[in-house]
């Protein structure tokens, strides 16, 4: 398969390098999926469960991925050197969902968080060190107009880096997830199973407080909670 890259677009956000580029590609869908019903997620809001990403366009992209750093950039991905990136595994897919803004600040105080969420998702995928298991750096990927997965960004985006960062995540006692971002806000949160109580959560990832960020939310408390951070805040561009 010929790859031909469009256009990059380099982002330095926090501490790591965030970078997007639109590919050309002939790619296809896998049969493999984290199961959304198992977290009360209705399939008539959100997209089909099935649409991961296939083994082959991963592979693929890792040697994008490879052919796009070098000695000048590789740690900015969270790469020890650089050959490192051949010596990862490939970690568990992450679906990625958004919700736009007018959503929250017109919260009704019923919906759950599936409601709200936008139908387009994407999905990140760790890579990891093949020893100790860290995920040191991911790619995440969207569907194309053709309805096939593309790679659009490498390195690690901030809610992820923030989701490695959680000591609940850490501790490996959460079930499925499914990631969450307000871009608007910027903030977001994961949405999960926990494995031990088997109760519906989520948890803000690290752009709120500290105790936001180390406690628990049923639906309605986080969307409420993020209706009255809205209101609270000018969204209005200077000038």
């Amino acid at each position: 398969m010929k790859w031909i890259i469009i256009f990059i677009t380099i982002l330095i956000i926090g501490n790591g390098t965030y970078l997007f580029l639109k590919l050309s590609d002939n790619l296809s869908s896998s049969p493999y999926s984290i199961d959304s019903s198992s977290l009360g997620i209705n399939l008539g809001i959100l997209p089909k469960v099935d649409r991961l990403v296939p083994d082959e366009v991963i592979i693929k992209s890792i040697i994008t991925f490879s052919q796009l750093i070098d000695s000048s950039n590789y740690s900015e991905f969270g790469l020890s050197d650089l050959n490192q990136l051949s010596t990862l595994k490939i970690g568990t897919q992450y679906k990625k969902y958004f919700i736009e803004l007018y959503k929250i600040l017109n919260y009704n105080g019923f919906d759950s968080i599936h409601q709200l969420c936008n139908r387009n998702y994407s999905i990140e995928i760790p890579l990891k060190d093949s020893i100790s298991g860290k995920a040191l750096t991911s790619i995440e990927y969207k569907l194309n107009k053709s309805d096939k997965w593309e790679a659009s960004a490498y390195g690690s985006s901030s809610i992820f880096r923030n989701l490695t960062r959680d000591s609940l995540y850490a501790s490996g006692s959460v079930g499925e997830l499914f990631l969450i971002e307000v871009p608007a806000m910027n903030t977001g949160f994961y949405y999960f199973r926990d494995s031990i109580t088997g109760l519906l959560n989520s948890r803000f990832l690290g752009y709120n407080s500290r105790k936001d960020s180390t406690s628990n939310y049923t639906d309605l408390q986080l969307l409420q909670k993020l209706k009255i951070q809205a209101q609270k805040t000018d969204f209005r561009f200077p000038g």
